[in-house]
């Protein structure tokens, strides 16, 4: 059996146990999604970025949409392929999963709405369906991973106000229903996070629309959705969960938006959990004077990106965040002995050979690497 022998260390940097209580963001303006605000976003294994925006055309009288992507951390975009994909729908998630993009379409226009979940294997140059066991009557909310599975939150077409949450083990090709259990009948669930085993949900008031200052609550599960634990210290409940972001050193973001009547409009916070959602507290942002509004937020290449609405219209906003390390080893080779033979596996940004079980190894650009040892 291989044995690890010796593991050299390049760099190690840690964050306290708090981190950063400040972003500090930065514009990035593209005519590219100026006029098609951005809706969602995701990141691939090379440090892609993709985003998907939409708009509604009056002329057609349907929702049309763009995918974006970028490989110099959001400095410049091109439009990726769409066959495939309606273009008078409305792309309401894009996600990343172990070599797929998965993205969900609404098509409000026809009755009932025309849903579907489409995947690409070839970094978006076609998309095909897949939706098999899916019920096409429940609009996604959000889509999230945790290690082996996928999850979509949903809500009901006709009603609004429903919930479903479906879940797929094969990589997106089946679904099935993922029964959610004793959680308060007056909420709706809103988006899904995961972080060390606990499923984190944000929901707010059932039947409640987003603008009558309802606010939302989050909830912690232990055991996969049968039992729940209200977790909202630190969290303002009078804002309404929007988008949750789970980063590799356990740290959980949450942006949320409020509509308040006494200032005529939307506003926003970003809240940070340090310990699996238990406690939240408030960052503090500068650079978005003009953001009322978000819709995405996503870690890349040490970098945040968040993306939202201007100020009094519907124009697409995209920030970028000063440089923010994870706090993750650095390493530069791993040596280990197979039958008394010493091997060395250069990790400096090349893909590594080994595919033992034993050893994990994610790969990220400039010789970043996180590893875990499988037992």
């Amino acid at each position: 059996m291989l044995q690890i022998k010796k593991i050299v260390l390049l760099w190690f940097f840690s964050q306290s146990l708090i981190g950063i209580s400040q972003i500090n963001w930065n514009s990035i303006n593209s005519n590219l999604y100026s006029d098609f605000p951005p809706s969602s976003m995701c990141n691939d294994n090379d440090g892609n970025l993709y985003m998907t925006c939409t708009i509604y055309d009056d002329i057609l009288d349907s929702f049309i949409h763009k995918i974006l992507v970028s490989s110099n951390s959001g400095l410049t975009w091109n439009e990726i392929n769409t066959s495939g994909i309606s273009p008078t729908c409305t792309i309401t998630n894009i996600a990343y999963f172990n070599g797929k993009f998965l993205i969900s379409t609404v098509n409000f226009s026809v009755w009932p709405s025309d849903v579907k979940i489409l995947e690409s294997t070839d970094n978006g140059q076609s998309w095909t369906i897949s939706m098999q066991g899916y019920d096409n009557f429940y609009a996604p909310q959000d889509i999230v991973s945790n290690e082996t599975d996928i999850f979509i939150i949903s809500y009901s077409v006709d009603s609004n106000t429903e919930n479903k949450l479906f879940k797929s083990s094969d990589g997106g090709e089946n679904w099935i229903e993922n029964n959610i259990q004793n959680l308060p009948d007056s909420v709706s669930l809103l988006e899904i996070a995961f972080c060390n085993g606990k499923m984190i949900i944000g929901t707010k008031p059932y039947n409640a629309n987003f603008t009558n200052n309802t606010g939302g609550k989050l909830f912690i599960s232990n055991d996969e959705g049968l039992n729940w634990i209200e977790s909202n210290t630190g969290y303002d409940t009078t804002f309404i969960p929007s988008n949750f972001l789970t980063l590799d050193n356990g740290e959980i973001y949450l942006t949320s938006n409020k509509h308040d009547i006494q200032q005529g409009g939307w506003i926003f916070k970003i809240f940070k959990s340090t310990d699996q959602g238990q406690n939240w507290f408030e960052l503090n942002n500068s650079g978005l004077t003009d953001l009322i509004y978000t819709t995405s937020l996503t870690y890349s290449e040490n970098y945040f990106f968040l993306t939202g609405r201007e100020n009094n219209s519907s124009t697409g906003l995209l920030y970028r965040s000063d440089q923010y390390s994870l706090g993750i080893e650095k390493i530069k080779k791993i040596e280990f002995s197979d039958d008394n033979i010493l091997k060395t596996y250069d990790l400096s940004g090349k893909l590594c050979s080994p595919s033992e079980e034993f050893l994990h190894i994610n790969l990220f650009k400039n010789g970043k690497t996180k590893f875990s040892f499988l037992k």
